[in-house]
């Protein structure tokens, strides 16, 4: 009776592209100090300077501290990113250059929520706020103008949150430009490009009533009048929740109101005494899963691009908590609840790593914080209840 032919048994793990390594290595003290000098030859091949800095500080000779330290792990980590892409044959540049536009496309978002959401829209104590009913009225006056942006911007044609974004952007640039224009002590241009695109935009809309003056004050004044239509739009909107759901845009930081850090809702009227969590906030957790659906890119993002870069100052207090004054014993500051606030129990250089995938080098970033805490899956959804506390 014949028999069939086997096949031949196909390889468990895909192969690796440095050469001399094999994923029994990577279990292996030897076969790490072989990876490390594959590294080493691959960093002084790309730049010779770089890799005398770093051979300096990591055997001791020229020890780095301090920003200076940080500031030659932040260099390594792209040539870190490159290296570890090809070790696993990603196809890294390709990939690597889809986060970095990702990163570099969504900036625009990021700054208008920063410099016109939070500062003008949502600013405490402005007046004359239009109700969530005006929207209709207001979205009639902004839609010409976000359908003409749309035929010149590709990317954002099917992202209105980017598109809303992009075309606030353009005209803060162009009321900063102008007003530098006007200004004697501080003069500035407008490049043809900037100005052709906020005309364009202009051109979509009823022409404002400007009065009287030069060309460069109309200019300024309808630019501001866009800006003024844009800013009811943007409060109207805001209101509409079903509209704006999972927009960066309007996720605004909140105060903590340490007497209601839970939202609860009273269920029954004849016991007060008795709450409950809001039924949106409730997660059920099946075994050991996530109880969270992890963050969209942007969303990340949003979160990275609110983190202040303070490493370069040596005030990165996430890292090292907030300090009451320098002293060699130092003392914590306490919040309201009386917890010191001590900083990531790690030491984490979570300043660093924010910094770089703000660039969309995510491969650095996470190697920046491995070298603090090689369990990062672990404590980034395990957090303990003490890194809570002490954040």
């Amino acid at each position: 009776m014949a028999t069939a032919a086997l096949d031949p048994p196909r390889p468990l793990l895909p192969e690796l592209f440095v050469p001399g390594i094999t994923w029994a290595d990577l279990h292996e003290a030897r076969g790490l100090a072989l990876l490390t000098e594959s590294f080493d030859r691959v960093l002084k091949a790309e730049d010779k300077e770089l890799f005398a800095l770093y051979d300096a500080h990591r055997t001791g000779a020229s020890r780095l501290t301090g920003p200076a330290e940080s500031d030659l792990l932040v260099a390594l980590a792209p040539h870190l990113s490159r290296f570890v892409g090809r070790l696993f044959g990603v196809q890294v540049q390709e990939q690597q250059r889809a986060l970095r536009e990702g990163a570099g496309r969504d900036a625009p978002l990021f700054r208008v929520k920063r410099d016109f959401i939070q500062r003008r829209v949502f600013k405490k104590g402005a007046t004359d706020r239009p109700s969530g009913f005006e929207l209709p009225a207001l979205e009639a006056q902004v839609e010409p103008i976000l359908t003409a942006a749309a035929q010149r911007r590709a990317q954002a044609a099917h992202d209105p949150e980017l598109l809303l974004a992009q075309v606030i952007a353009t005209l803060l640039d162009a009321e900063r430009a102008l007003a530098l224009r006007l200004d004697p002590a501080k003069p500035g241009a407008l490049d043809a490009r900037a100005d052709a695109a906020w005309r364009e935009l202009a051109a979509a809309s009823s022409p404002p009533e400007t009065g009287p003056g030069s060309g460069d004050e109309r200019d300024l004044a309808s630019v501001r009048a866009l800006l003024a239509l844009f800013d009811r739009y943007a409060f109207a909107l805001a209101q509409h929740q079903h509209r704006v759901h999972g927009w960066a845009l309007f996720k605004l930081p909140k105060p903590l109101d340490y007497q209601n850090l839970v939202p609860l809702r009273r269920p029954r009227a004849d016991r007060p005494e008795q709450v409950a969590g809001l039924e949106e906030h409730q997660r059920r957790r099946q075994g050991f899963g996530l109880s969270d659906p992890r963050m969209p890119a942007r969303e990340a993002r949003g979160e990275i691009d609110y983190c202040l870069y303070c490493h370069e100052r040596e005030k990165d207090s996430c890292s090292r908590g907030f300090l009451e004054q320098q002293t060699a014993d130092p003392r914590y500051k306490k919040n309201t609840l009386g917890i010191p606030l001590t900083g990531c129990p790690l030491k984490e250089r979570i300043s660093e790593a924010h910094l770089l995938a703000k660039e969309g080098d995510q491969l650095g970033a996470l190697a920046l914080i491995s070298i603090d805490n090689p369990m990062a899956p672990g404590t980034g959804h395990r957090i303990c209840n003490d890194c809570m506390k002490a954040c």
